[in-house]
């Protein structure tokens, strides 16, 4: 099943929405356990602007679906413990299908029925400790965060997480630290090197957040959100030879955004 779930997202990758769900309807025609399918064919309605339709469709399809009790064969256990995975991963696509759309009531419902069942589910306890964050209480997300770690210690977005429960904790160094290891993992990705430099610069060492945003760069050398943040670093230390280089980048990108952002940075 794994294997079959990788050429669906390559052909969601490299070929669109469209060639994933066709992929995907195949696969639940010939299939017998169909539930991560249908689950991940709600998610590509939901994208598509069908929201309702697809909450209500994953709804239908955990209410549905029959779970493998009493397994006489290691099979069969094996068989039972992989269907139950499936159901908690559908669980997980309708909580943050319903956070999406305002329902967090239901989405915190969904939650804690993953975490009853399986108590170390990384992106269930990932969804939990931002709710925590967020209620000002960082020691319990930290909590919830240390236990999704020691499942995926190489986990981007649970250092993100870890980061901001530091900060909110008043634990400023540690936060720096998980932001790091965050863009570490993450292999200098956009996202966390944006994270990161936004820290570095609060904490006054704006030549480290060039740094950061400069190495980003060289592995996504046409991301926009990169370019403007490295851009406006140097407009603040006059540095505008760096400024012209980076505008005249994003000019040679010849997009729409790319060009509002460079008349902008001008």
């Amino acid at each position: 099943k794994d294997e079959k779930l990788t050429v669906v997202r390559f052909l969601r990758e490299t070929k669109g929405l469209d060639a994933a769900r066709a992929e995907l309807e195949r696969l639940v025609s010939t299939e017998d356990d169909t539930i991560a399918y249908r689950a991940l064919l709600a998610s590509i309605a939901f994208e598509s602007g069908n929201r309702t339709q697809a909450i209500a469709e994953l709804q239908t399809l955990l209410e549905t679906a029959a779970s493998v009790d009493d397994a006489e064969t290691d099979a069969e256990a094996e068989a039972a413990s992989e269907a139950q995975q499936d159901r908690l991963r559908a669980k997980t696509v309708l909580a943050r299908m319903l956070l999406e759309t305002g329902n967090t009531v239901g989405a915190r419902a969904q939650v804690e029925e993953i975490l009853q069942d399986d108590p170390s589910n990384v992106d269930a306890l990932k969804m939990r400790a931002a709710w925590l964050i967020d209620e000002d209480r960082p020691d319990d997300a930290i909590l919830d965060l240390r236990a999704a770690l020691a499942e995926q210690p190489r986990d981007a977005d649970i250092m993100t997480l870890m980061a901001g429960a530091h900060e909110r904790a008043g634990s400023r160094d540690l936060a720096g630290e998980r932001y790091a290891m965050a863009v570490e993992v993450s292999m200098q990705a956009p996202a966390e090197s944006l994270r990161y430099a936004q820290y570095l610069v609060q904490e006054g060492r704006a030549e480290a957040a060039k740094a950061v945003l400069a190495e980003a760069l060289n592995r996504a050398p046409n991301n926009l959100d990169l370019l403007q943040n490295l851009a406006i670093l140097h407009i603040r230390s006059e540095d505008w030879n760096e400024v012209t280089r980076l505008v005249w980048r994003l000019r040679a990108l010849e997009s729409d955004r790319a060009t509002a952002i460079a008349n902008g940075l001008e």
